[in-house]
């Protein structure tokens, strides 16, 4: 799990297994027993630089009273999904019913607050932690958010999957500007 502080907001992101639980119903419990909190899809996720730009990006919106959703935590969603629709956000980011692994995110005022609600969320997922995805397949991570090749070519970059993880940063940077 990860843990970590933006100017003056806690926040734990992980990884968790899902079983054999319907992911619908993960969300479900999630939702009733933690505030303030958001799922995502982890196979939707390229890596946590994206992640963390995407929150970064949310909290920076909020500050500046520039946010699109109601809440924190569906900012995030909308800013990692680099869109102004929340139900794109969803479709793109959110659990589907395959979904094995989600990723959580949890967000408060205080460190313990955090720990507090990432445990339950860990708890309510069975306890056993895993990561994102190793390899990611760079086409679908560049389909999903609409770059080019072309675009993402063209950043300099020391392998090809760090240009593509550049050029969807500046997609989530610049599309709710």
């Amino acid at each position: 799990m990860r843990m970590g502080k933006v100017f003056d907001l806690f926040f734990a992101a992980g990884v968790v297994w899902l079983r054999d639980e319907p992911a619908d119903d993960f969300v479900e419990k999630v939702r009733n027993v933690v505030d303030d909190a958001q799922v995502f899809d982890a196979d939707s996720i390229l890596d946590w630089d994206v992640f963390d730009a995407a929150l970064m990006n949310a909290v920076l919106a909020v500050r500046a009273s520039r946010q699109r959703a109601r809440t924190l935590s569906n900012e995030v969603l909308m800013r990692l999904a680099a869109t102004t629709q929340i139900s794109e956000a969803i479709a793109k980011f959110g659990l589907k019913p395959g979904s094995k692994r989600a990723v959580f995110l949890v967000l408060g005022n205080s460190r313990e607050q955090v720990e507090e609600k990432a445990a339950k969320v860990l708890s309510l997922a069975g306890g056993e932690e895993t990561d994102l995805p190793k390899n990611p397949d760079q086409t679908r991570f560049a389909e999903l958010y609409g770059v080019t090749e072309k675009v993402y070519k063209s950043v300099q970059a020391k392998t090809s999957i760090e240009a593509l993880k550049l050029a969807i940063m500046q997609k989530i940077a610049t599309t709710l500007i």
